[in-house]
């Protein structure tokens, strides 16, 4: 934490505002009242205008962008391209360095197809059609104006049928190939290139006009270009066809006969004069959304500059080797401070990064992670604001930007937050013990693809929301203190919270964030103690109920997704493990604003009750599509199938089930999971095997005959699941079936 700045005599600070107040040195009353306060924080908003100061250049006229009726256009030269998604809500300003499409037909309200060769099915036919209304359903007839495209008719053929489209790579680097085309029914065909070893990109029919995209496409030869294909009996229409030497997509190129080069976009603000930026202390941060990375080069996101070679700046840029940001000082031509916090970016989704440095010392934040260094000079005659830049427009940003925040006094990392996070961001704490905690840190290798596929998920499903998935975890943690007097969350006697509990709270705080929700799970080290008699049944629940009641109040209604315990080999808490599930499912039913998390019986697990790697991705991806439509995004499957009822005649037990996102499942035989009991008599079943896409039979070593008979999915340990012998549908991505049971 910084040392807040000493008072000056004659001043007074309130906030973040500064006003001289009357001392009585002969001042007038009058004029002291009426002294204007100096402002010592601004945040420029990059939606829709931009702030007065700001210089913006860009020196063509072949770029595009959504405007906010949700249409995509051309922009002029020299005109900022506050960009827009199909809706209309706005992205940011969209900054790009300069990219030539290398296609040499015409790609918008084409006449003829010059520069474009057919070939393969001769039965089909390449013309120029008018395809007004379909372009006009996808938004793009402000750009499409004569409403003309590209028609690849091969309904007559028998063999597949393609274009080559003119304009080569003219060299080996990565390309990225992209195209917006629709078709009339199943697949159509293909995005592609000429020569060998050429990967594909298949295109889908009977839906509106979409962007297909064949990224980081490596060809064998200069002379590849680019290539559409139409299968047999299929229909293909194109515009805007784009050959880029990009490892990634940009936005859409206009040509008209000849390979055109959109420039790069240059936004420069001006900080001479300026009472909000002060090298000696300060902050400033940013909202952005990258759109790809540049390999073995950096993207700067924001530079405050001398303006002389980059020998005087404060800035962030993206190192895109890695993905991850750093946040630096230079002084005199020399480095006084390199900060990274290694959080790695993912494209498409929402960030905020921010920077605050005083007396020689500077914390960075982002994606919920501070890091703080010390450096030795400050810089000095920092004049100008490079934003998606840095000194000349030289390693530009590729993406969206949508705020700066700048200010003069210094922050405390939490005060940093608030100022980079807005209401309606998603930040999620993780809580509980290593079954979150593997997310951040994985058992098998200390990886933290968990975490980045948690933070993908979710942010790809809310684009325009940052993401932050912070650790709160603590390892080996119990619920309560009579499990694990140490390590432990809840006091139930003195109604307290235990050390765990506090390094939750003490992460947040270090975050500089408030959570909107939490993901939580605590219940491994508890089976224990309820198999060895030091907790209750009670206790277990009460504790969580305490820790869930103790987050709200100090958080507010937010909701928590409680990940149920999975399975164990290792472990002798036979009995236990159930209890901690039914629990768990209790909980679940009896408080609203606890959700169901995903199964987890399913994944490999490395150890005895960890999964490996790929597990903790795959239950980060299930997980965070929950919450994603937790917080309102339409997503179908997002739990899984459930056992809707069933039914016995004899040894034969029939189950119907529900499907959420699915309409079928595997395995179809040796389905393994399935237990049913005659009163508390456990009937092995010896067989399991699907019937029809919403039903399986069940066969029994013997008949029950008593009047109480209860049939499970998943009980207790499942020690000797196999998990590939679990039944899961056919969504995307597979889901299991819930673990349930049902009494009769």
């Amino acid at each position: 934490m910084y040392p807040k700045p000493a008072f000056k005599a004659g001043f007074f600070i309130a906030g973040e505002k500064t006003m001289l107040v009357n001392l009585g040195r002969g001042l007038s009353p009058l004029k002291s009242a009426s002294t204007p306060p100096v402002q010592l924080d601004a945040a420029l908003a990059l939606t829709s205008s931009l702030p007065a100061g700001t210089t913006y250049t860009r020196a063509d006229s072949v770029a595009t962008r959504r405007n906010a009726s949700g249409k995509l256009e051309a922009v002029s030269a020299n005109t900022p391209r506050f960009d827009f998604d199909t809706q209309g809500n706005a992205l940011g300003i969209l900054m790009e360095g300069a990219v030539t499409n290398k296609c040499t037909n015409t790609n918008v309200n084409p006449t003829a197809t010059t520069n474009i060769t057919k070939a393969g099915d001769a039965a089909a036919n390449f013309t120029v059609v008018d395809d007004a209304t379909a372009l006009a359903a996808a938004g793009l007839d402000a750009l499409c104006t004569n409403g003309m495209a590209f028609k690849l008719d091969n309904s007559a053929g028998t063999s597949t049928a393609w274009v080559d489209i003119g304009g080569q790579t003219g060299n080996l680097n990565p390309h990225t190939f992209s195209v917006w085309a629709r078709g009339n029914s199943g697949t159509i065909g293909a995005l592609t290139r000429s020569g060998t070893g050429a990967n594909s990109v298949n295109m889908a029919g009977a839906q509106p006009y979409q962007r297909y995209i064949l990224a980081n496409e490596t060809p064998n030869i200069t002379a590849v270009q680019m290539r559409i294909r139409a299968n047999a009996g299929k229909i293909v229409w194109f515009v805007l066809n784009q050959l880029e030497e990009m490892p990634f997509a940009t936005s859409e190129i206009i040509i008209s006969g000849a390979a055109a080069t959109r420039a790069a976009d240059r936004l420069v603000y001006a900080l001479s004069g300026k009472t909000w930026f002060n090298v000696a202390q300060g902050y400033i941060g940013l909202r952005y959304r990258p759109k790809g990375f540049m390999p073995s080069t950096f993207q700067y996101l924001l530079v405050a500059d001398n303006g002389a070679s980059s020998n005087d700046t404060i800035g962030f840029r993206l190192n895109t080797s890695t993905n991850d940001l750093g946040a630096y000082v230079r002084a005199g031509g020399a480095s006084q401070n390199a900060n990274s916090n290694n959080d790695a970016h993912i494209a498409g989704c929402m960030n905020s990064a921010g920077m605050t440095w005083q007396a020689g010392q500077a914390i960075m934040l982002s994606g919920g992670k501070a890091n703080t260094k010390t450096y030795a000079s400050n810089p000095s005659g920092i004049t100008s604001l490079n934003i998606g830049s840095r000194t000349s427009g030289a390693d530009p940003f590729f993406g969206h930007i949508t705020k700066v925040v700048i200010g003069a006094l210094s922050k405390t990392a939490a005060g940093l937050g608030a100022k980079l996070h807005e209401a309606t961001d998603i930040a999620v704490i993780g809580g509980g013990q290593s079954l979150v905690r593997g997310y951040f840190s994985s058992n098998q290798s200390g990886s933290e693809a968990g975490k980045q596929k948690f933070r993908e998920v979710l942010g790809l499903a809310h684009p325009r929301k940052v993401v932050t998935f912070v650790d709160g975890a603590t390892g080996g943690s119990a619920s309560t203190s009579t499990t694990d007097s140490i390590n432990y969350w809840w006091d139930l006697g003195a109604g307290t919270r235990g050390p765990a509990f506090n390094t939750f709270y003490s992460n947040i705080a270090a975050a500089g964030l408030t959570p909107t929700a939490v993901l939580f799970e605590l219940g491994e080290t508890d089976s224990g103690g309820i198999k060895n008699a030091l907790t209750t049944r009670a206790q277990y629940k009460s504790a969580m109920q305490a820790i869930f009641n103790d987050i709200r109040a100090s958080f507010g209604d937010i909701p928590i997704l409680l990940q149920k315990i999975g399975r164990r080999t290792g472990f002798e808490f036979s009995g236990a493990v159930q209890v901690v599930r039914d629990v768990q499912e209790e909980l679940i039913d009896e408080l609203a604003y606890v959700h169901r998390g995903t199964e987890t019986y399913d994944q490999t697990l490395f150890d005895e009750v960890h999964p490996n790697d790929a597990g903790f991705v795959a239950m980060a991806e299930r997980n965070a599509r929950k919450m994603a439509s937790m917080f309102g995004a339409a997503l179908s499957g997002v739990e899984g199938p459930i056992i809707s009822g069933w039914s016995r005649s004899g040894t034969t037990v029939t189950v119907t089930l529900s499907h959420d996102g699915g309409s079928d499942f595997t395995p179809t035989t040796g389905i393994e999971g399935f237990h049913f009991f005659d009163g508390t008599t456990e009937i092995a079943v010896t067989a399991a095997v699907r019937a029809s896409a919403t039903s399986l039979t069940l066969t029994l070593a013997s008949a029950p005959s008593g009047p109480s008979q209860t049939l499970t999915y998943i009980y207790d340990e499942e020690a000797t699941l196999t998990p590939s012998n679990t039944l899961r549908d056919n969504a995307v991505p597979p889901m299991p079936l819930k673990a349930r049971f049902i009494t009769h």
